[in-house]
């Protein structure tokens, strides 16, 4: 398996199984996976195909993420550097804040509702954006993970982009410029770390650290030089 299959798996599922000859290197790797698993119930697991329904998915996705963004965040016209997506990024989530501690109120006047069930389908308020000096901003996306805890910003910003997003090698495979810079408003956790190095995404920045088990020894961590904190007073 991919590190970035791996990281899907620790994000989204509890157990993965890869079929092939076990070296020492890949019994020590999976022993030092289960030692990382939680605690869980031992059950019997069928292996079913399910890309129509990622895809459908991945789709999904992407479009309450533009909408969102339509909603939220200037055009991108208006975001040409780092500083002004953050600024952006950082008025929309303090909106959506105030937004939610209303609709945690509304909730608590209605005893019919309850106020936790409805925080666990909500989406954690996350911004991404592609950012390059050659172009500006040129593509942003949202968390859409209520309903599906792999769609992520950066997931939905980084498997949904359409061909026009993309520069094309010789060979025809799609990358991302060059110089791009992945920018978020919460550290990448290891499965979005994982999925930005494989795109070709050559730095990363980020305006809060995330604390979470699932944001430590990412592939961006293991390459410090590659990601930092944003800083404000940066002209």
């Amino acid at each position: 398996m991919s590190t970035f299959a791996r990281a899907v798996v620790k994000v989204c599922a509890t157990k993965a199984c890869a079929l092939g000859e076990r070296t020492r290197d890949s019994v020590a790797d999976a022993r030092e996976e289960e030692e990382e698993e939680e605690e869980e119930e031992e059950r019997a697991d069928v292996l079913e195909d399910v890309t129509s329904w990622a895809q459908r998915a991945v789709e999904r996705g992407r479009e309450e993420s533009e909408k969102e963004c339509r909603e939220r965040l200037p055009p991108l016209e208006d975001m040409r550097d780092q500083r002004a997506f953050f600024t952006a990024a950082t008025r929309a989530l303090d909106d959506r804040a105030a937004a939610d501690d209303e609709d945690d109120e509304t909730m608590r006047r209605d005893r019919k509702a309850s106020t936790s069930a409805s925080r666990r389908r909500r989406n954690r308020r996350v911004y991404a954006a592609l950012y390059s000096p050659s172009r500006g901003v040129y593509r942003v996306a949202s968390n859409t993970n209520g309903s599906n805890k792999a769609l992520h910003a950066e997931m939905n910003l980084l498997l949904s982009a359409r061909d026009d997003e993309f520069t094309t090698t010789t060979a025809g495979r799609r990358i991302i410029d060059p110089d791009t810079v992945l920018l978020t408003t919460l550290q990448c956790c290891r499965m979005c770390a994982a999925l930005a190095l494989s795109r070709g995404v050559v730095d990363a920045v980020y305006l809060r650290e995330d604390p979470g088990k699932l944001a430590t020894s990412t592939e961006l961590q293991r390459h410090p030089a590659r990601e930092r904190a944003f800083d404000w007073n940066q002209p």
